[in-house]
């Protein structure tokens, strides 16, 4: 039998390059980035809502105000980082795109580990 584990860490970057892939045939197609996110923002929104009022309801009303303007300026900067993104995928060849999102996922940790003394625990990337 198959370990769970080993079956979502396939799933992910299969989807993600499903995602990439069917963002450049909207982008080749005229689709405005920004309203491209707005929508898909708007769409997990309401999904993420819903399945968090349904399971989590208590732990929404323990958060304080600092952790909302947190979570606020969290989604901010990455809506930006997206949109940035797609303007990216909107102007070169998918491959290269791909490349520059999945090398910053090597590069991220070893920055934080050089940069800013981050201590990585190796047990964390093996299970």
């Amino acid at each position: 039998m198959i370990n769970k584990k080993f079956i979502y860490i396939n799933i992910f970057p299969f989807s993600w390059a499903l995602k990439i892939f069917f963002n450049k045939i909207a982008l080749s197609k005229g689709v405005n980035p920004v309203a491209f996110i707005a929508q898909a923002v708007f769409v997990s929104v309401l999904i993420l809502t819903f399945y968090t009022l349904i399971k989590n309801k208590s732990e929404i009303k323990r958060l304080s105000i600092d952790v909302y303007k947190g979570l606020f300026f969290a989604g901010f900067f990455l809506g930006i980082g997206y949109v940035i993104g797609l303007y990216g995928l909107k102007y070169s060849a998918s491959i290269n795109y791909s490349f520059a999102i999945k090398s910053s996922i090597i590069f991220t940790p070893l920055l934080a580990i050089l940069v800013l003394i981050e201590i990585i625990i190796s047990f964390i990337y093996m299970c």
